[in-house]
């Protein structure tokens, strides 16, 4: 065998061993990739999610706050009408008597 020959079967050879291990490296790369992705996604819907919560504890915060600042307004109102009439004078109606 000549030197052509020797370096088409080791070209053959390599082709051979070669592609069948292109070929698996690349499913190893496919799988991490869609492993890291699969991560990526849950890690951005936690993230999501606890955004979305911090979201909704401000709003209730905010409404706990506006709707207390509304009781106060409601009783400050209630209170100013109860001594704006103790401090009218009192008189006591006539009493109409009807014939029997």
């Amino acid at each position: 065998m000549d030197l052509e020959g020797i370096g088409a079967i080791a070209a053959a050879a390599v082709a051979a061993l070669g592609v069948p291990a292109a070929v698996l490296v690349g499913r190893w790369q496919m799988r991490a990739a869609l492993r890291a992705a699969e991560e990526t996604g849950r890690a951005g819907i936690a993230q999501a999610e606890s955004t979305y919560r911090a979201a909704l504890d401000a709003v209730r915060t905010e409404a706990d706050a506006a709707h207390q600042q509304w009781r106060r307004g409601i009783r400050r109102d209630a209170y100013a009408g109860f001594l704006l009439a103790m401090t009218r004078p009192w008189m006591p109606k006539p009493v109409l008597m009807m014939a029997p």
